[in-house]
């Protein structure tokens, strides 16, 4: 979500269907003059440098805008009149260089009727604002940051993966979620260095507003902000305990409250009380070192109370241990660099019940094999729908290898309805197909690389029923985790079994991984193998994937 976004947003009285220029500042027309070409994509008018950008381009970058247009007139319930200008930049670099946008600015708005933006930026921020202009009786009218940048912010839904609610409802538990009343008499200028953010506080309000009031509330208010507490029928002092009362009871993922204090700068969270207060058990207590091994034993001394210290001129230092601890240990490490030292701990779990992958030619091979060691004819897989890479372009495979029957599931472009989706299980009935595996793609190719945030997955796993195994095709993970900051074991928290590409966002001729425990590898060892996936000396298509 790009901060500052509103502020070359000027006041000009609504456009009706009038020429195509209306609503044009001098900057746009002097940005449109440098950038020669055009491409309708009625109503909205895509214009570019066809030196910098292909026409090809220009359909998909206009074709992405017209389709946020379109969900946000749905759900807002306006109608969009006039043209829209979208003035579409190479990179980031050309936007600032023709715009003249501060750094901090992803993409702005301007006048009534333009955006610019670079290409791949978010849009659905900035056509919000656009759109704003069209609620009866908003023209010519600032509702001021909090309603302005609240409802785009709220339309834009999240940020970095995590939704807006999720990053105002960690703000509250932890003390930090400004006033609402502070934030509506003035808006801040700029991002803070640290901290709360503004965006996803206004957001999260507007659409808690949405949530219990409704979208004809919302606009009337965001008409006439002055006023808010006759039309919502409560004083702001009553809204805001309301507001956070409701954030403190939402529920929050941990990989996104985790995202949220990694953004505040502030570190993980402190030991669960259940772990606090649990039986402790020194690993490192006794001779030498309580079991544990030095691969350089020189390297390492025990010390007196069972601890070690040692020097390693080697990039690792690594301590093993043959011990086995029961499902639900957790293991507290404490450790102290030297000065002008660096530290970097790792720790992997080996052994019974471990997560292990196998690498396969390609990331087809085994995708829709996973599940309980034997798919029957009669099983069913679900897969998003409306298109989905896994169901064009796999050849038929789930059919032909396995007897499967694929049943599409609804999706917002590519991001599943929990609830939806599990309407759609079937149990074991004589008549039906049973289901035992749910796919995600992960981002989805055709829906533009679209990310699914790890707490949409999280949702789905729990809407779904125990017997129901939950597969990621992480074919473009990697490209998710760029575009959101969001680690990839978060994203893979809930699957039973991962894939992930190497030939996709890494570039590599060929290779994929598919991830999952001990048990589920043993079987996808043997299907690679009957399959014809089997492969020797693989060091050489194996190098080009470390990562």
């Amino acid at each position: 979500m790009a901060p500052a976004l509103a502020a070359l947003l000027l006041a000009c009285q609504a456009s009706g269907a009038g020429p195509p220029d209306a609503g044009l500042t001098d900057l746009d027309r002097r940005v449109a003059a440098a950038l020669s070409a055009t491409l309708d994509r009625a109503p909205i008018l895509v214009h570019y440098d066809p030196a910098a950008l292909s026409e090809g381009w220009a359909a998909r970058e206009g074709d992405r805008a017209l389709g946020a247009l379109r969900l946000l007139e749905a759900r807002l319930d306006l109608r969009w009149e006039g043209t829209a200008h979208l003035f579409l930049h190479r990179d980031e670099e050309s936007f600032r260089a023709a715009t003249g946008a501060p750094g901090e600015w992803a993409a702005f708005a301007t006048g009534t009727a333009s955006i610019h933006l670079p290409r791949g930026a978010p849009v659905v921020h900035e056509m919000t604002h656009l759109l704003a202009h069209r609620i009866p009786g908003a023209a010519g009218r600032d509702p001021g940051g909090l309603l302005r940048e609240g409802l785009a912010a709220a339309m834009e839904g999240e940020d970095h993966g995590v939704e807006v609610l999720s990053w105002a409802a960690v703000y509250a538990r932890l003390g930090l979620l400004p006033r609402l009343a502070d934030l509506r008499d003035r808006w801040p200028s700029a991002p803070p260095a640290s901290g709360p953010h503004a965006y996803h506080v206004a957001g999260a309000f507007v659409a808690w507003l949405l949530e219990v009031q409704g979208p004809a509330k919302v606009k009337e208010v965001y008409a006439a902000p002055d006023r808010a507490e006759e039309i919502l029928g409560s004083r702001w002092e009553g809204l805001e305990e309301a507001f956070a009362a409701r954030l403190l009871e939402r529920p929050v993922g941990e990989g996104d409250e985790a995202r949220v204090r990694r953004g505040l700068g502030l570190p993980a969270d402190p030991v669960p009380e259940a772990l606090a207060r649990g039986r402790a058990l020194d690993l490192l207590a006794g001779a030498p070192s309580g079991g544990w091994i030095a691969r350089r034993p020189a390297a390492w001394s025990p010390r007196e109370g069972g601890g070690l210290r040692g020097e390693s001129a080697q990039d690792w230092a690594i301590l093993e241990t043959d011990r086995r601890f029961p499902p639900g240990t957790a293991l507290r490490l404490r450790a102290r660099a030297g000065p002008g030292a660096s530290l970097l701990l790792r720790m992997h779990r080996t052994g019974e019940g471990s997560d292990e992958a196998l690498l396969t030619p390609g990331g087809g091979l085994l995708a829709f094999r996973g599940g309980d060691g034997g798919f029957a004819a009669t099983e069913v897989r679900l897969v998003p729908g409306r298109w989905t890479e896994i169901l064009l372009h796999s050849v038929g495979g789930a059919a032909r290898l396995w007897g499967a029957q694929a049943r599409l599931y609804p999706s917002d472009r590519g991001i599943p309805d929990p609830a939806a989706v599990a309407a759609l299980v079937r149990g074991d009935n004589v008549h039906l197909p049973r289901t035992r595996l749910c796919l995600v793609e992960n981002t989805n190719n055709f829906h533009g690389g679209r990310v699914v945030p790890a707490a949409a997955i999280t949702a789905l796993r729990r809407a779904l029923p125990g017997a129901v195994r939950l597969h990621l095709d992480g074919a473009r993970l990697w490209n998710a985790h760029v575009r959101t900051a969001t680690p990839l074991h978060e994203f893979a928290a809930h699957a039973d079994t991962v894939m992930v590409a190497f030939s996709k966002g890494l570039g590599c001729p060929a290779g994929s991984l598919v991830l999952g425990d001990e048990a589920e590898m043993r079987e996808a060892r043997r299907l690679r193998k009957l399959l014809g996936g089997g492969m020797r000396q693989v060091g050489v298509l194996a190098a080009p994937c470390l990562v």
